[in-house]
């Protein structure tokens, strides 16, 4: 799975929402009437060595006509090295840009600990670095906390909260029942769903509950609901039968 692109998608599309759930004095501090601009990240080549993040946006604060950068950095393996990335990245940014910077870590892999929202770097015992940085780690969330947030993100990003199994087709039912009282445009709608659809896939098992959960909602949102899942079918098949063609060309290709 594309954790990167799925999650780089998402918060391109519902940037100011991401910092209205998580930061809301943040998001106060911002002027929403001009278009958050996102800055090419990716450097000369896509090398770890020159990469800078994963989404860096600039900003213009609603008093003054200084800008600042938020840093979104998305973790979806547990690897270790975010702090010293998350400093690497921070002095590059400044370094390209001249801009005060914001970092954030979106932390989305499976754990039971916090994780570290600081790097610190010392000669023997004589501090030389004391970097900081904010974290959303989604693990460490509850995902009925957000049941009933209007935030359009709330509904994608409850199926990366901590979710017990047993829980897992009552949580997608109730992420698309959020998402069908939010009169979103089409594209956002269907951005969403497959983003839920992605992290909430379900095992036939699964699905029955999940369709039996379907029928106590009320008909109006099981409609919306139905419409998500039968999207999703059709999504499915047509990707099959790319998949399927794509498999016969090759098998052409090597008898010719």
């Amino acid at each position: 799975m594309d954790h990167d692109r799925l999650f780089k998608e998402l918060l391109t599309a519902f940037f100011f929402e991401f910092l209205e759930l998580f930061f809301p004095t943040l998001a106060t501090l911002v002027d929403r009437s001009q278009e958050p601009e996102f800055l090419d990240t990716q450097g000369e080549t896509n090398q770890e060595s020159t990469r800078i993040a994963d989404l860096m946006v600039r900003l213009r604060l609603l008093e003054g006509e200084a800008c600042f950068i938020v840093h979104l950095e998305h973790e979806a393996q547990d690897k270790g090295s975010v702090p010293a990335r998350m400093y690497r990245y921070f002095s590059r940014a400044w370094d390209r840009y001249q801009l005060p910077v914001y970092p954030i870590a979106i932390l989305s892999f499976p754990g039971l600990k916090p994780e570290p929202q600081s790097y610190s770097l010392k000669f023997h015992d004589r501090p030389m670095l004391d970097f900081r940085y904010r974290t959303v780690q989604l693990n460490q969330l509850n995902w009925s906390d957000f049941l009933n947030n209007p935030n359009p993100l709330a509904s994608a990003l409850m199926a990366r909260m901590k979710i017990r199994k047993c829980d897992r087709p009552q949580v997608k039912v109730e992420c698309l029942r959020l998402l069908a009282t939010l009169r979103l445009d089409r594209e956002k709608s269907k951005l969403i769903s497959r983003f839920v659809d992605s992290y909430l896939r379900m095992t036939a098992r699964e699905m029955r509950v999940y369709e039996e959960i379907l029928e106590t909602i009320p008909p109006g949102e099981r409609q919306v609901v139905m419409q998500y899942t039968t999207s999703w079918k059709e999504e499915g098949r047509r990707e099959g039968r790319e998949e399927g063609l794509q498999e016969g060309l090759a098998k052409a290709s090597r008898r010719d």
